[in-house]
């Protein structure tokens, strides 16, 4: 038994036909010959087992079938931008790989709801997450250890091949026990952190930020006591809630459920930002998705 499905070429041809109702004109809109757009028809009706035209010395005429084929052809072809959509959905939920490098923050519990969203529409995706020191995960996007990374950075200059959002502002503070002196003032000037000892994220984990501490305390005429320093903010952290010093960290450090530390605002110190970054060239179809999703997503402001 032959195919129902006619030729899809040949349904669109006929329908221009029937808008014109003249070869000649249907011809020049399809810039197709004359003698081979009267082939398809034919081919057609020879598809049908029935005339859909009524050939006369001027025009053509509908015959009773050729308007029930124009009818049900016009309902295939308005489904067209409903079918093309389908498509790309459905392409859009094969199987793929998206990697997401992240700094510990305290916003790092905003990426896997994001991320769990993300899976209930591109379910087929195998989304992978790595945290990365702070300065690491740039060159993890660059070297396509990671698609996307979300990082800390005192500017809005990155390399020209990446790409770049700010998601929300903040800014760095002391952070000290609550017991501390410090911890009495809410605003404090950098000299007065002259005789503090210092617990920074070590150098060779984090360069930037501890440059910048040491950058700020030479602007205020001395040099930081750093006493200690340690590979994770984390133990940063911990070490600043067990008294044995304070630190100077962005106000989106990890501090969850460590109530007796408290941030102590600096005056004049510049914002840093919160932002995403991903190479321009990437050719990961399942970034550019996730990205809409990050920036569409409401990021608290800290400034």
């Amino acid at each position: 038994m032959e195919v129902l499905f006619m030729n899809y070429l040949r349904l669109k041809y006929f329908t221009v036909i029937a808008k014109h109702l003249n070869f000649s004109k249907a011809a020049q809109e399809l810039y197709i010959s004359q003698p081979a757009l009267s082939k398809h028809i034919m081919e057609l009706e020879k598809h049908f087992g029935t005339a859909l035209f009524v050939r006369t010395n001027r025009n053509l005429i509908l015959t009773a079938a050729g308007k029930v084929l124009l009818s049900e052809a016009e309902k295939i072809f308005a489904r067209e931008p409903e079918v093309f959509h389908l498509v790309k959905e459905a392409s859009a939920k094969e199987a793929g790989k998206l990697s997401i490098a992240f700094v510990s923050t305290s916003l790092s519990f905003h990426i896997p709801l994001l991320v769990k969203h993300y899976n209930q529409d591109y379910p087929m995706v195998d989304v992978s997450l790595q945290r990365l020191p702070w300065g690491k995960v740039e060159h993890a996007v660059i070297n396509n250890q990671a698609d996307i990374g979300f990082i800390i950075s005192f500017d809005d200059h990155y390399l020209p091949f990446l790409d770049s959002h700010v998601l929300t502002r903040t800014y760095s503070a002391i952070v000290a026990a609550h017991d501390h002196p410090l911890a009495t003032q809410d605003k404090v000037h950098i000299s007065q952190l002259k005789n503090e000892h210092f617990i920074q994220v070590s150098p060779s984990t984090q360069p930037i930020p501890y440059n910048y501490i040491i950058l700020l305390c030479e602007n205020a005429g001395f040099t930081p006591n750093i006493a200690t320093t340690c590979p994770l903010v984390e133990t940063v952290l911990m070490m600043v809630q067990a008294g044995l010093g304070i630190s100077v960290l962005s106000r989106l450090a990890p501090v969850k459920g460590m109530d007796n530390l408290k941030f102590i605002d600096i005056e004049g110190v510049t914002p840093s930002s919160f932002s995403v970054v991903w190479k321009k060239d990437s050719n990961n179809p399942y970034l550019e998705r996730f990205i809409n999703r990050i920036k569409q997503y409401q990021w608290p402001e800290f400034v």
